[in-house]
C-alpha cells in the first residue's frame, strides 16, 4: 500500500494490518479518497473482508467521483469484465478515459486493448499502439510486450522485429522477479523474434533498448512508430 504518512488511517494500517479495515471505513466514510480506493481494493480481493465485488465498486466509485485515477482505472475494469456491474464497455471506455487524462499507465494500456479489440470503440488499430505507447512511457511491462506484439504482427504500425525484439526483452527484463505468466509470454516471444533476426539486428535492438532507457526518465520514447 502507498500512502501518505500525514494520514493517520495509513498509520495505523502500516502498524497492525489487522486493524485495516476499521481504519481506512473510517476514513473512507469521512470522504478520504485514497482510503476509499483502498477499502475497494479489500472487498475486491477479499481481503481483511468476506469478497464482494459491489462494494468494491461503491467504494471505487466513491473515489472515483473525486477524481482519483487508481479507482476510475479500477471501474473500467469492473465494467469491462462485468465484475460488480453488469458488463458495458461504453462506460468502462470512459473511466478508462478519465483515468488516462491523468497519465494513469494501466488505463492507457487497458484503452489500447480496447481500441485492438473494438469493445465500447470502433476498432482501429493505430490507435491502440498509440495507447500502447503511452503506457510503456511509464514502463508499464503488459504495456511494452503490447508494443513487442504490435511490432511483431504489424499491428498500427509496419511489422519490425527489431523493433519488437526490444520491446519484448525490455518486458522480460521488467518482469523477472515475478516470473509468472506475462515474463513467460515475453521471453518466448523475444525468442521468437530473434529467431527471425540476425545477430547484428539483435544487438542494434539492444541498442535501442539502451537509448528508451537513458531517456526514460524524461518519459519519452524513442523506440516506437512516428
Amino acid at each position: 500500500m502507498q500512502c501518505s504518512f500525514s494520514r493517520g488511517w495509513c498509520v495505523a494500517v502500516k502498524i497492525d494490518r489487522t486493524k485495516a479495515r476499521v481504519w481506512l471505513q473510517k476514513a473512507a466514510e469521512q470522504g478520504d479518497d485514497q482510503a476509499q480506493y483502498e477499502l475497494g481494493n479489500m472487498y475486491d480481493a477479499g481481503r481483511g473482508v468476506a469478497q464482494d465485488s459491489k462494494q468494491a465498486v461503491v467504494w471505487f466509485r466513491k473515489a472515483a467521483d473525486q477524481g482519483y485515477a487508481p479507482a476510475q482505472n479500477d471501474l473500467g475494469v469492473n465494467f469491462r469484465d462485468g465484475s460488480g456491474v453488469s458488463r458495458d464497455d461504453g462506460r468502462a471506455v470512459a473511466f478508462f478515459r478519465m483515468a488516462a487524462a491523468q497519465d494513469n499507465a494501466d488505463a492507457e494500456t487497458s484503452l489500447g486493448a480496447m481500441y485492438y479489440n473494438g469493445r465500447g470503440v470502433a476498432q482501429n488499430d493505430k490507435i491502440a499502439f498509440d495507447w500502447y505507447r503511452k503506457g510503456a512511457a511509464h514502463d508499464l511491462p503488459q504495456a511494452l510486450y503490447n508494443l513487442g506484439s504490435c511490432f511483431s504482427l504489424g499491428i498500427g504500425v509496419p511489422k519490425d522485429f527489431v523493433q519488437a525484439y526490444a520491446w519484448f526483452d525490455l518486458a522480460a527484463t521488467r518482469t523477472e522477479t515475478t516470473s509468472g505468466r506475462l515474463h513467460s509470454q515475453a521471453v518466448d516471444a523475444r525468442a521468437a523474434a530473434a529467431a527471425k533476426m540476425s545477430e547484428e539486428q539483435i544487438a542494434e535492438a539492444h541498442q535501442l533498448e539502451a537509448t528508451w532507457i537513458s531517456n526514460h526518465t524524461a518519459r519519452s520514447s524513442p523506440v516506437g512508430g512516428n
